[in-house]
């Protein structure tokens, strides 16, 4: 029997942050409210997902500002000098703590549902990886039922290339691949607005 995980990656803007540049205090405010709002959007759809759920935070201080619904984990993010090495170490510890398969979701993305997330778990039951595609080229939800190493290093996470490069890392490795309703991302710089 797989034991399921889903993790949902909280902004930092939603972590409880201080402002970096007081001239800015309204608009970071702003920013971090609405992001807020968005990551309680992300636990919300995740809440009736049969699968142990974990929020992930940058920083171990997150974790003591924040108040974590009940029904997640908090865990927070091993350190890393880039995005693919902080994940590649956050999956390979999720299967070491023995969960597969293992779906990770941004909490940038508003339209996120339950029935998306569940539909993450059905299509890891027949593909090896499954990606949620967003605007830009970028991807909202990655799913894996075991550690690609590849996937880590070889996509430019945070690009514009970043799903061209996942699937192309899938073709190479002759990995079968789902993509599930392509969602918009939440850009940082429209949060204040």
């Amino acid at each position: 029997m797989s034991k399921r995980l889903l993790l949902i990656m909280a902004h930092p803007l939603a972590q409880g942050q201080p402002a970096m540049d007081p001239s800015l205090v309204g608009e970071q405010e702003k920013s971090a409210l609405a992001m807020e709002h968005i990551t309680k959007l992300a636990l919300a759809a995740a809440l009736p997902v049969d699968a142990h759920r974990r929020i992930c935070h940058t920083t171990s201080n997150d974790l003591e500002n924040d108040t974590i619904q009940e029904g997640f984990e908090a865990v927070a993010l091993p350190a890393a000098p880039d995005t693919g090495s902080l994940l590649q170490a956050l999956f390979a510890q999720s299967l070491i703590d023995g969960f597969s398969p293992i779906v990770l979701v941004n909490s940038c993305c508003p339209g996120i549902t339950p029935a998306l997330l569940e539909e993450a778990f059905q299509q890891l039951e027949q593909h090896d990886v499954v990606l949620g595609p967003a605007q830009a080229g970028q991807f909202y939800l990655l799913g894996l039922n075991y550690l690609v190493p590849d996937f880590f290093t070889q996509v430019g996470w945070g690009t514009q290339t970043a799903l061209a490069s996942a699937q192309e890392v899938a073709r190479q490795q002759e990995l079968t691949l789902a993509l599930l309703l392509s969602l918009d991302l939440v850009p940082e710089q429209d949060l204040s607005q």
